[in-house]
């Protein structure tokens, strides 16, 4: 453009031009222009069902993420990752986000993260039995205990199935529970994440006079 504020003559990039000015030797100035990279965010199911818009933001602009509108079956919503498997970036769910990247035109894709939910019954004084949702391509299941709700976690058995019983708790105790799945796809294995905590305090002991 002939003015640094883009309200002269503006000629597109690589333009071929003639004639910009009839006094010899006179210099004539093209400023720059420029504009905000644009780029956009969309949202992809992973795995459960549903349909979200594409958004588009503009570079060093704040936007607020939309709620989620995405269902599973079995597992509960758990935020955004950048990557499919929740290793890349995480987002939680109608966060404020910024500069998600500067190439201009790109397309940032967004993966819901599902984590699945547990089901804790105290059978008795000896005994917790563990229930979980099953996972696609799942070949077991881990099972992880503590008696702190966010630390100090060990995985006490795996089992094939949907549940595990818990035949190592003391009569009282509060345990918390934890539960990933390892899954094989396309020959290669993985972990899942690890399912919501809960927690459970296992039965008393009877005492004598219950026994009598």
């Amino acid at each position: 453009n002939t003015k640094s504020d883009g309200s002269g003559d503006s000629y597109d990039n690589k333009e071929v031009i003639n004639n910009l000015l009839t006094v010899n030797g006179a210099t004539v100035t093209l400023y720059a222009q420029w504009e905000i990279n644009t780029y956009y965010v969309s949202f992809n199911a992973n795995g459960s069902t549903g349909s979200m818009n594409v958004i588009t933001c503009k570079y060093d602009q704040v936007y607020h993420l939309p709620s989620n509108t995405f269902t599973h079956d079995t597992f509960v919503f758990d935020g955004w990752n950048t990557k499919p498997d929740g290793s890349g970036t995480s987002y939680r769910d109608e966060c404020d986000v910024i500069n998600l990247t500067s190439e201009n035109g790109k397309t940032v894709v967004l993966y819901a993260q599902w984590r699945n939910t547990i089901t804790l019954t105290k059978i008795n004084y000896k005994k917790n039995l563990v229930s979980y949702g099953a996972v696609d391509n799942a070949c077991k299941y881990k099972i992880y205990r503590s008696t702190h709700a966010t630390s100090g976690f060990v995985n006490i058995g795996t089992s094939t199935t949907t549940s595990y019983y818990d035949t190592s708790v003391k009569a009282g105790t509060t345990y918390y529970y934890k539960v990933r799945a390892k899954v094989y796809v396309n020959g290669k294995s993985s972990y899942t994440n690890y399912s919501i905590t809960d927690s459970i305090t296992t039965a008393l002991k009877p005492t004598s006079n219950a026994l009598n």
